[in-house]
């Protein structure tokens, strides 16, 4: 549990690291959007829908290298008379999958507040 612990904070991390970058790339575009009266909630959706993809990926990649990379190189360690399954439950499944979405919302929050950070006029002037 602590190694799974361990491995879901350096991918929240990853996830942020892409986030703050996407927005540093973004800039132009995301101080016009500001400039133009976008609120955060405007700001918000343009991270979220950035970061949509890269966690449904996450999450798809995760479950399937569990199931077809992780697991059977477990259950090979296993005594020849312990029977594991290599299929995780759906609870398992559902607290993983909410895991990094909470995970990925906490990211988008913080790099929204990135974005609103400051005066608009600084991000306009760098582009």
């Amino acid at each position: 549990r602590t190694v799974a612990l361990i491995d879901g904070l350096v991918c929240l991390y990853a996830i942020a690291q892409l986030l703050a970058l996407t927005v540093q790339e973004r800039r132009s575009g995301l101080a016009t959007v500001r400039a133009l009266g976008g609120g955060s909630r405007q700001l918000g959706s343009i991270v979220a829908f950035a970061a949509a993809p890269v966690v449904l990926a996450a999450i798809v990649v995760g479950l399937a290298g569990e199931r077809w990379l992780v697991g059977p190189a477990v259950a090979r360690l296993a005594a020849s008379y312990v029977s594991l399954s290599l299929a995780p439950s759906a609870t398992a499944v559902a607290v993983t999958a909410a895991g990094v979405l909470a995970g990925a919302a906490a990211t988008v929050l913080w790099a929204t507040r990135l974005v609103t950070r400051g005066p608009v006029v600084a991000w306009l002037r760098e582009s």
